[in-house]
């Protein structure tokens, strides 16, 4: 496993992580001025898969995380790259892990970033791939950021930075892993269990109780384990 450092930009109403020229924002000015500087790259080989994966409830996504999206993907021509809608991710969990299936249906529909938690685990274990929040982008491109040995790359960054006391977190807005991670075997695993054993008054609701069971908190003391 890799670490990367992230470092935190905090801009008057936008507050943006970068990770190795990654950066995650509401809003992302790329047009195609900059979409012209990238070409096709030359053939290379590395031990994740050419994936890019993202999430959004419909396939009607907004122009401002459109532009998004149409920029990763001229970055990243090598890349295969596919949204999943809501009716999409069921369908997929349900024929392609039946197993999780009734753990991931307990989640209920106003809990959609928890599902999306789940699944994004499952799309990147499946395929392998980068897996990013379809308000994400790239400042760079992947081939820069992923080194050909690399097989699971997680990022910390400070819950409040000028905090030193508080831990760092790996953040799950952007997964990298290659097909079958036993890293996120593990996770899914562990979501899969506190989902079936879920107490509200132990383990909360709301926010609180989405980073202890899928989010966060679950996936940073699961990788940690693991090592």
């Amino acid at each position: 496993m890799r670490h990367s450092v992230l470092s935190l930009i905090i801009v008057t109403i936008i507050i943006g992580v970068v990770m190795l020229g990654v950066i995650i924002i509401g809003f992302y000015p790329c047009g195609p001025k900059i979409h012209d500087r990238y070409e096709k790259s030359p053939g290379y080989t590395q031990n994740i898969e050419k994936n890019i994966f993202q999430t959004y409830p419909t396939h009607n996504v907004p122009p401002e995380f459109l532009r998004l999206v149409t920029h990763l993907k001229i970055q990243n021509p090598e890349y295969n790259h596919r949204i999943f809608d809501d009716e999409e991710i069921d369908s997929f969990v349900q024929s392609e892990y039946p197993r999780y299936y009734e753990s991931f249906s307990r989640i209920s529909p106003k809990y959609g970033v928890a599902k999306a938690d789940f699944f994004r685990y499952m799309v990147v274990y499946h395929y392998g791939g980068v897996y990013f929040d379809i308000k994400s982008g790239c400042l760079t491109p992947l081939r820069d950021v992923i080194h050909p040995e690399d097989s699971f790359v997680v990022t910390k960054w400070r819950v409040l930075p000028l905090s030193p006391t508080i831990p760092n977190e790996y953040a799950q807005w952007c997964i990298i892993a290659k097909k079958n991670s036993p890293y996120l075997k593990a996770v899914l695993e562990e979501v899969h269990q506190r989902i079936l054993s879920y107490d509200s008054e132990v383990d909360g609701v709301g926010k609180p109780g989405v980073l202890r069971l899928t989010g966060p908190k679950m996936f940073k003391y699961v990788v940690d384990n693991q090592e």
